[in-house]
């Protein structure tokens, strides 16, 4: 119990460091690009694709692989290494790009994607890959890895809502980009530390969930198993992909909402991609706690963020005055400006509270199915 106890706290702070970089990342881009709105959508686009790209690499490995908590160990170990060494490589990349014209559309665009694609394809590839490794190297048996996987998914977004609102609020404003990627790094570095140390000297049986357990836990409808056609591979593919396009197009167009409504900073990001982390988190929860899936529940959860979504569209043009609302409710101090993000937070949950978790509760549907 100690020892999983233990794990969910390494699990959650590389979530936490995964976000640290999202939020440094976007800001280093901007700086390279001398355009923010483009360097978020650049920085979301290649962290997602590093992660998607991470995922599938590594979800094929973990059938080769005979110890996947050595593997996870030298994921993170990678990931930690690349962050000590990131601003060194920012230097790097900015003396090549020095003479890059980086205009609007296309050069920036193209040139932009290029940049970020080896700033952090490496890291985020790795990223990727710790989901699947310690899905394998914790499911206790096959039927018991979609709890498994919903639980890490969750506990790990949950790290990374942390990281988002430490990095954006705390660790960029006070000591700066590469002590932010730093701090990052040495939590990669302390979670690669203990799972190899882990791999080395505990039993399986101490970290893994009791077989026996897993089977009376495991949230199948097994009254509907078998009594439905499962869906095809590719049509899983097909949802996971369109899955991510809108959940994706929908926080790009949302950052830019959220600028224009509380002001463009770099707050506004962090509480928009901090919103979607812990949203996401919660659909993810609560489809681990469910003890039976139901065979209809993946084509429920897109018709909710279908109708939740067409309301918050139909909302969007209030946004700027209820901000305002917020602003004026405020007083121009330093106790003010925390309560008006904290506000602002609050706000952005209860709008979005329904469709993004649902989005959320996608991806380990999909799993399970």
């Amino acid at each position: 119990m100690v020892m999983r106890l233990i794990l969910s706290f390494f699990i959650l702070i590389t979530g936490v460091s995964g976000l640290i970089y999202q939020v440094a990342w976007q800001k280093y881009l901007t700086r390279l690009l001398g355009c923010d709105s483009i360097a978020t959508a650049i920085i979301l686009g290649t962290f997602l694709g590093g992660l998607s790209l991470g995922y599938y690499l590594c979800g094929r490995l973990t059938l080769k692989v005979k110890n996947q908590f050595k593997t996870y160990a030298m994921l993170e170990g990678i990931i930690g290494l690349w962050g000590l060494g990131f601003p060194l490589i920012f230097k790097a990349i900015e003396k090549v790009t020095y003479s890059w014209s980086f205009s609007y559309p296309v050069p920036i665009l193209v040139q932009g994607i290029l940049c970020s694609v080896i700033l952090t394809a490496i890291p985020t590839i790795c990223m990727g890959g710790t989901i699947p490794v310690l899905t394998k190297g914790l499911s206790a048996n096959l039927t018991a890895s979609t709890r498994t996987h919903a639980g890490i998914y969750a506990v790990n977004t949950a790290g990374a809502f942390i990281g988002t609102l430490l990095a954006g609020f705390f660790l960029v404003p006070i000591i700066g980009l590469p002590g932010s990627v730093w701090t990052a790094a040495i939590l990669n570095l302390a979670a690669s530390a203990f799972f190899y140390t882990a791999a080395q000297y505990t039993a399986v049986g101490d970290i893994r969930p009791d077989e026996n357990q897993s089977k009376v836990r495991e949230p199948i409808d097994t009254k509907a198993a078998g009594a439905y056609p499962k869906i095809s591979p590719r049509v899983l593919y097909v949802i996971s992909f369109l899955s991510g396009f809108y959940v994706m197009s929908l926080e790009n167009a949302l950052i830019r909402l959220t600028n224009l409504s509380f002001g463009s900073s770099s707050y506004s990001f962090a509480i928009i991609v901090s919103v979607f982390i812990l949203l996401i988190a919660t659909g993810s929860f609560i489809v681990s706690m469910l003890k039976r899936i139901s065979t209809h529940l993946l084509c429920l959860t897109q018709i909710v963020i279908t109708v939740s979504l067409l309301a918050v569209y139909v909302s969007m043009d209030n946004w700027p005055y209820l901000a305002h609302l917020i602003r004026i409710s405020c007083q121009s101090n330093s106790i003010g400006m925390p309560l008006y993000y904290t506000l602002a937070f609050v706000f952005t949950c209860l709008v979005l509270a329904v469709p993004v978790s649902s989005m959320g509760a996608t991806l380990p549907i999909v799993f399970h199915e």
